[in-house]
């Protein structure tokens, strides 16, 4: 499940671990236009289509589109197990109190390494160690954790190798394992070339401080085991950014709704949701035509029919005409003019 919020409103989606499809989504919003100019102007708003359903903070958004989404889910009969998402307690908090306290909170891989990654430049921010921690280095750690938890399938197992890392990079392999370190498996040979200068780290500080932030992922080893992706979520987030940029403000009316529905249907159902909509509004657009033209006053539509007529018999009879000279014909069209004025005249147009 993701959530993103922008301005004045948010929008949040749900996508099957399966299918890869958009099961459910929402869009919340805080404004209206017209409802703010009718009551700057002290006025009751006219009839339109208002999209404003959110009076809260945007901080609460997220949760309260989290439980509709899930209830209407829940409401067409389907079981709900497992809900992937970022590390956000208040959100699976309340889906537990309102709508299933036995659904699975499953971390998600990108936002797991993301804050494993902000927790590493949290280290270099140290003025001890600045020097000590380089671009390089990080990387390189980032890799031996992203190893670590796509390859292990044991909890305790996961634990046992993520604390022996730290040791790992500083040269001390009594807690590795054969099937991942290869100085055991080649002590002869190895040099550890993706650290700097192919040398072992040596800083006691960066030891201890690294040795922290393992120990605090080994220690939900078993939620580290189930990481599900949100990538679809990205997916379909970069499809919503298309339709409604963020340098430009669509919140106050229906329109950011209608673009997040269009974005839906290109997700599930591809771009042949374009020739699908071209063809219901087709038909939705002849019957308009003709319910206006039918309605319209008496006069109008008999001039409407009259000049059809005649500008198509004009073009008709412009094939057959003999030629004729151009102070003839500029007499003409005079003519022509002149009883198009009178026609209007008397039909009060």
């Amino acid at each position: 499940m993701y959530f993103f919020l922008l301005y004045e409103i948010g929008h949040a989606s749900m996508v099957g671990c399966m299918t890869k499809k958009i099961v459910g989504y929402g869009v919340m919003s805080s404004s209206c236009r017209i409802c703010a100019v009718a009551s700057k102007q002290g006025v009751a708003p006219q009839q339109h289509d208002c999209r404003k359903n959110w009076n809260g903070s945007s901080k609460a958004m997220e949760p309260a589109m989290a439980v509709n989404i899930l209830t209407s889910i829940k409401d067409k009969g389907h079981q709900l197990k497992k809900l992937v998402m970022d590390d956000d307690t208040t959100t699976i908090a309340k889906v537990r109190n309102e709508v299933e306290s036995t659904i699975e909170k499953c971390s998600d891989k990108n936002h797991t390494m993301k804050n494993f990654t902000n927790a590493l430049y949290s280290l270099q921010k140290d003025k001890k160690l600045q020097r000590v921690i380089s671009t390089k280095t990080i990387n390189h750690i980032k890799k031996c954790f992203s190893y670590a938890i796509s390859k292990n399938i044991d909890a305790v197992e996961l634990k046992e190798n993520l604390v022996a890392i730290p040791h790992h990079l500083f040269g001390n392999h009594q807690k590795c394992d054969v099937s991942w370190c290869r100085y055991l498996q080649n002590p002869d040979s190895y040099v550890p070339r993706n650290l700097p200068y192919g040398k072992y780290l040596s800083n006691q500080d960066l030891f201890d401080g690294l040795l922290q932030i393992f120990k605090t992922y080994a220690e939900k080893s078993d939620r580290l085991l189930a990481l599900g992706s949100t990538q679809s979520n990205e997916s379909f987030n970069a499809m919503v950014s298309a339709k409604n940029p963020k340098n430009r403000f669509y919140s106050g009316s229906e329109s950011t709704s209608h673009r997040v529905a269009s974005a839906v249907c290109q997700k599930n159902l591809g771009e042949e949701y374009l020739l699908q909509v071209c063809d219901v509004f087709y038909y939705i657009h002849l019957h308009m035509f003709l319910h206006v033209y039918i309605n319209i006053k008496y006069q109008k539509y008999i001039y409407f029919i009259y000049r059809t007529l005649y500008l198509y018999a004009d073009k008709r009879g412009s094939c057959i005409v003999t030629r004729i000279s151009y102070s003839e014909a500029c007499k003409q069209n005079k003519e022509k003019k002149s009883k198009d004025r009178q026609f209007e005249k008397e039909c009060d147009i």
